[in-house]
């Protein structure tokens, strides 16, 4: 501890008015340090941000999908991919939807991929995003966010701008049965088997916030606001710290979280890489997700499906699940 001993009569006038000056001008800078940004025009309404590997399986349709929900802009964060993702992104690059950062760190395990990759990565866009975008979600490239009721997220989000986030829960899907999906299948369209709404798995959320309000990510699934400023449930509820076991809410806004893929997907890319962090992941185990995560219908997403198939250049033709075949 720094003690500053003095004397009171040796103190001039002078040195007291410079004392006083020092003292307001830390408090000022403590003031202003936890104050966020004036909210003013930002060049996007509202932006995402994900980092990648090897996931172009998602990509295009992610990409497209978003664009119809109001996405104006996105950073993406590439981390070692080996896939074809930059033939993809290209076009998206060049129109400037896309702002494009390679993050080349190795993971070793599930921390590490959080406190040294996600965390850093989240941070970086979120200092970008605070002089560009109103709103900007964090999420994955498996994870696809839309309204229930509204016709798309900027509509939404009109409802919650006295709010500084949006605490979105997920729904898990599996592989609705697919080993791969047909010539021009969209996985939104035939991924429509998920985990019960209530499931425990359900429980956890992503972010939706304006940027100028959050101070600094700790967490991937909850950040630190300016002091004054706090974030909702799509049902208005101020959430806690511990976001773990809140009610599930979907009934207005949602991610559909297509976690395991087509069974391809699972089994070459996904099961390999949390094995990769040290996961043990037996058989048995596979198929309790696999039965756990297709037992509910849910194709609440349809009434996108034309719009994205004509984004996306596909032509309209109903999806058949595979057991029906």
């Amino acid at each position: 501890m720094l003690c500053i001993k003095y004397n009171k009569k040796n103190f001039s006038v002078n040195q007291w008015v410079l004392w006083i000056a020092f003292y307001l001008a830390f408090m000022a800078n403590a003031v202003y340090a936890n104050r966020p940004l004036e909210n003013a025009d930002r060049k996007y309404k509202l932006s995402v941000c994900a980092v990648f590997q090897n996931e172009s399986f998602f990509l295009h349709e992610w990409i497209e999908f978003h664009k119809l929900m109001g996405v104006k802009h996105f950073y993406l964060y590439n981390n070692l991919s080996t896939d074809n993702y930059m033939e993809i992104l290209e076009p998206y690059i060049d129109s400037k939807e896309v702002t494009l950062v390679e993050w080349p760190i190795e993971t070793h395990n599930q921390k590490e991929y959080i406190q040294l990759l996600q965390l850093p990565v989240y941070n970086h866009a979120l200092e970008i995003a605070k002089h560009e975008a109103e709103w900007i979600a964090f999420i994955d490239l498996d994870e696809f966010l839309f309204p229930m009721q509204h016709l798309n997220l900027i509509d939404l989000l009109k409802d919650y701008k006295s709010y500084a986030g949006l605490a979105v829960n997920w729904q898990l899907y599996g592989t609705s049965w697919w080993e791969r999906l047909p010539d021009d299948g969209l996985i939104t369209e035939h991924l429509i088997l998920k985990a019960p709404t209530f499931h425990a798995s359900n429980q956890l959320i992503k972010m939706l916030v304006q940027p100028s309000y959050v101070k600094t990510i700790e967490n991937p699934h909850y950040f630190n606001f300016y002091t004054g400023y706090y974030s909702v449930d799509s049902a208005g509820r101020i959430l806690p710290y511990d976001v773990e076991g809140q009610p599930v809410n979907v009934d207005i806004v949602r991610i559909n979280h297509y976690w395991c893929g087509t069974l391809e997907w699972l089994m070459t890319e996904k099961i390999p890489r949390r094995k990769k962090w040290g996961f043990n992941i037996p058989e048995d185990l596979i198929i309790s997700i696999l039965n756990t995560y297709n037992q509910v219908h849910d194709d609440s997403i349809y009434r996108f499906i034309p719009k994205l198939r004509e984004a996306m250049n596909k032509p309209n033709k109903k999806a058949t699940h595979p057991r029906l075949l």
